[in-house]
C-alpha cells in the first residue's frame, strides 16, 4: 500500500462552521496521516530493537531512548561502543572491536557531548505540583462497557472492542454527545528544536510586550499563512472540543 499522503490541506480551511460538512475532505487524509505516522514508527521502532535492543514505546522521550540504548551498548555489547580515545576518560573500559560492524559513538565521547551542550538553550525546568484531573474518561468508559456488555478496563481497549463491536452506534453516539467536554486543558513546553534553532531568532525578554487587541486578527492571518516569522511569540490558547466528533 502507498501511504504517501496524497496532498497538503489547509487546515486553517476547516473551521467551526464547516468542519462536519467537510468531513469527506479531512478525514481521508487525517486517516492516512495517522498510518504514515504508524509506518514511520514501526519501521524506526525495528531499527532501534536491532541496534540498541530498545523498544521506543517503552521511552517517553527521545532523550532518554538514546541513554537506554548507551547504556545497553556499555553493558551488554561492548564491540559496538567506538571508544579510540578510551585513555581520556575513565568511565568507559577499552572495548575490544567486531568486524564489519558500524560503530556507535556514546554520550561520553568528547565530541558528542560538545554537541549535546551546543543543543541546549535556556535551561528553565517548570516544576508543577497540581495537575488538571477530570473524571469524565470514567463517564466515557463506563458508557462504551454498557454498549459493549463488557467488564474490560481502559479506555484503548475498551475502544478496540467498542471499533469492531457489530451492534448499532446510534445510541451510545447521543449519549457521548451529552457529556460536557467542551474544553480541553493541556500544557505543553518543548525546546523548539534547540540545536536547529542556534542561528535563529528567540524571543527576548527586554523586547517583549503584549498584543494590541487590534493587532490579534492580523497575526493570526500571518500565522495561518506562515508568515509570521521572524516575529516570536508566547502565545495562551483555548481550544474548543467539538461535542460531536468521536471516531
Amino acid at each position: 500500500m502507498n501511504l504517501r499522503k496524497i496532498e497538503d490541506v489547509n487546515i486553517a480551511k476547516y473551521t467551526k462552521d464547516n468542519w462536519e460538512s467537510l468531513r469527506h475532505e479531512r478525514e481521508p487524509y487525517a486517516k492516512r496521516d495517522t498510518l504514515c505516522l504508524g509506518a514511520c514508527l514501526i519501521k524506526y521502532n525495528q531499527a532501534m530493537k536491532k541496534t540498541v535492543f530498545q523498544n521506543v514505546s517503552n521511552n517517553l522521550t527521545a532523550p532518554s531512548l538514546s541513554l537506554k540504548g548507551w547504556y545497553y551498548l556499555y553493558h551488554y555489547d561492548k564491540e559496538m561502543v567506538k571508544e579510540e580515545w578510551y585513555e581520556t576518560t575513565r568511565m568507559v573500559p577499552k572495548h575490544t572491536e567486531k568486524e564489519n560492524v558500524e560503530k556507535v559513538y556514546s554520550h561520553t565521547h568528547p565530541f558528542i557531548r560538545y554537541f549535546i551542550r551546543q543543543s541546549i538553550k535556556g535551561g528553565r525546568v517548570s516544576a508543577n505540583r497540581k495537575s488538571f484531573e477530570t473524571d469524565k474518561m470514567n463517564e466515557i468508559c463506563a458508557i462504551l462497557k454498557e454498549y459493549n456488555e463488557s467488564d474490560t478496563e481502559g479506555i484503548i481497549d475498551l475502544f478496540k472492542e467498542y471499533s469492531i463491536n457489530p451492534k448499532d452506534k446510534t445510541e451510545v453516539h447521543a449519549k457521548l454527545k451529552e457529556l460536557d467536554y467542551s474544553k480541553l486543558m493541556a500544557f505543553d513546553a518543548n525546546g523548539l528544536y534547540a540545536s536547529a534553532m542556534t542561528k535563529g531568532e528567540h524571543p527576548k525578554a527586554e523586547s517583549a510586550r503584549a498584543f494590541l487587541p487590534e493587532e490579534e486578527i492580523e497575526f493570526v492571518k500571518l500565522f495561518n499563512k506562515q508568515k509570521f516569522r521572524p516575529r516570536t511569540a508566547i502565545l495562551k490558547v483555548w481550544f474548543e472540543y467539538p461535542k460531536n466528533m468521536f471516531f
